[in-house]
């Protein structure tokens, strides 16, 4: 619109334009008109007398066009980075600018922002882009600009806010966008996390969930043999005997400090229900004993380093973890729980072919230990479900279903093989399956928070998806994964109090430090969306994308 303005201009100001002009007044006057207006302008003074044409002057800009002229020069100057110059013609914009016309005055300050974002002066650029998103709330741009200068200074949350205002009214389909809300949400969640964590206080799992994790062990570091009936540390042993576990830290500390026999077995059992109570610093300490003193059996070392490497795996270091495994196995090639766990490593890790290996081994050292047997049928079906091996999964999972005949009272089992089902989208038999691992295991909570995902997630029936959510944690209050997928389907309902509520019972039972910045994040987001909804009233369309 300027370009055409000035070209007007200066069409009027040539005198081939007056011509024309001139002569679409009519035919009979134009000649004459544009005769005289000819003679009036040569340098001959033979004509003087007659009169000039009356010609209107061009009439005057509105402020808003002269605001875009300041503008496009604005422009200009900022494509030259000369940044300064900029400012000064959109702030001249700004100033002429009606208050009425508020997109023009939300581009003017967005403008103005990316000058100081350029300038590195980034309390400007919010300042800037507040005004601009004044005048307009959803000015994906500003509210974009705003998030990355709020991250500069370390201000998390209106940055975390912001950044998700964007992705919504995106509706999550920009890669850049969901790029900057992950690592800001990331970012404010590990600060959280590593917050909590230095406050929190170690807590003991249920009981069932401790009885789980000696399961997947091959060797018991509580069989012992002695005779002597003053032991703290053979106490311990016969509390664990009799599933009472409250006093074996203690009563292995008292042990530790008689430097007895058992000192070695003490600190192993200790540091490892330090490491289940989430006291991490306590659990490698100990751990570290036994694999650092000489007097540690090959199988002591081997259980702390596996006891270590998991560890360390909750502490974002998954390479040194793995390192820890590699050690365990050197040690003693004869020993199962090595490799059964370094398999598990490399299945978390998609490395299916590596933990293949590691589970075939287990099967040679013991065929007997059915965790890993049925680790290496699941595994199977991964290998050639994920390289699109239709054939070959179904195969896997027929003799997936044949180990299952073989162990029919493992629970875990039947779990896994509801999850390959419904991978495989044979809702029916997955939840049959769940069915019959809860019968197996009834304590188990792990079982109906995987039933009640797929519930919701395939059938679409949250009001009975949260019904075996509920049931979970009737079952074991200290499930943090229940809590979690509550708050995630409250999430989706958009009951974002409800959400935050559930997240934040599962934080207060997280064990680790990584478990702590998971659960944030999902709580921050929780926050963020709400804070969203109620600010600029943008609400997520669930029908047509995905959720987290």
């Amino acid at each position: 619109m300027v370009k055409t303005i000035e070209a007007v201009k200066e069409f009027f100001n040539d005198e081939k334009g007056k011509y024309i002009i001139y002569g679409a007044v009519g035919i009979a006057a134009t000649g004459i008109i544009a005769y005289l207006a000819y003679k009036y302008n040569s340098k001959s003074t033979d004509n003087e007398h007659l009169p000039r044409p009356e010609i209107d002057d061009e009439a005057p800009k509105s402020p808003a066009i002269v605001a875009q002229d300041h503008k496009n020069r604005g422009n200009k100057y900022f494509k030259g980075q000369n940044y300064e110059k900029a400012l000064e013609c959109y702030s001249k914009a700004l100033d002429i600018c009606p208050e009425e016309n508020g997109n023009d005055r939300a581009t003017f300050h967005q403008n103005r922002a990316a000058c100081f974002e350029k300038m590195g002066v980034h309390e400007r650029v919010v300042e800037e882009c507040t005004m601009s998103i004044k005048y307009n709330q959803r000015y994906i741009k500003a509210l974009k600009r705003r998030a990355v200068s709020y991250e500069n200074l370390s201000e998390l949350v209106n940055a975390l806010e912001d950044i998700t205002a964007v992705c919504i009214l995106e509706e999550f389909k920009q890669p850049q966008s969901y790029e900057i809300c992950d690592r800001i949400l990331k970012a404010h969640a590990r600060k959280l996390a590593s917050e909590k964590y230095k406050l929190r206080v170690p807590k003991l799992p249920s009981n069932h969930f401790i009885n789980s994790y000696f399961v997947s062990f091959r060797f018991n570091i509580f069989e012992v043999e002695g005779q002597d009936g003053d032991s703290p540390f053979l106490k311990a042993c016969n509390d664990f005997a009799n599933k009472s576990y409250g006093c074996i830290i203690k009563y292995c500390t008292d042990e530790i400090n008689r430097n007895s026999e058992y000192h070695i077995p003490a600190h192993l059992a200790r540091g490892t229900f330090y490491l289940l109570s989430g006291d991490s610093k306590s659990a490698m300490d100990d751990l570290n004993y036994v694999i650092e003193n000489p007097l540690s059996t090959n199988a002591h070392k081997a259980n702390a380093y596996i006891k270590r490497g998991s560890l360390k795996v909750q502490q974002w270091n998954s390479e040194d973890s793995k390192s820890d495994f590699d050690e365990a196995v050197k040690i003693d090639s004869s020993l199962v729980d090595p490799f059964h766990h370094r398999g598990q490593l490399f299945l978390i890790m998609d490395n299916i072919p590596r933990a293949l290996e590691d589970f075939e081994k287990c099967n040679q050292l013991d065929s007997e230990f059915e965790h890993s047997f049925i680790q290496m049928c699941y595994a199977k079906y991964r290998q050639c479900s994920t390289s699109q091996d239709f054939v070959g999964a179904e195969k896997a999972l027929t003799n997936f279903k044949h180990c299952l005949e073989r162990f029919p009272n493992c629970s875990d089992g039947y779990a896994l093989y509801a999850q390959a089902m419904a991978e495989q989208g044979k809702v029916t038999e997955s939840l049959e399956s769940f069915d019959k691992a809860i019968s197996l295991d009834p304590l188990n909570a792990s079982n109906y928070v995987h039933k009640g995902v797929l519930v919701d997630n395939v059938k679409n029936d949250r009001d009975a998806a949260i019904k075996l959510l509920q049931k979970a944690i009737s079952v074991d209050d200290r499930c943090d994964f229940a809590y979690e997928m509550l708050g995630t389907i409250e999430v989706q309902r958009l009951n974002y109090d409800e959400a935050i509520r559930s997240f934040n019972a599962a934080i207060e039972i997280a064990k680790f430090e990584m478990e702590l910045a998971h659960l944030f994040s999902l709580r921050e987001a929780a926050a963020s969306y709400k804070s969203v909804k109620e600010k600029y009233g943008i609400t997520m369309n669930l029908e047509r994308m995905k959720m987290i």
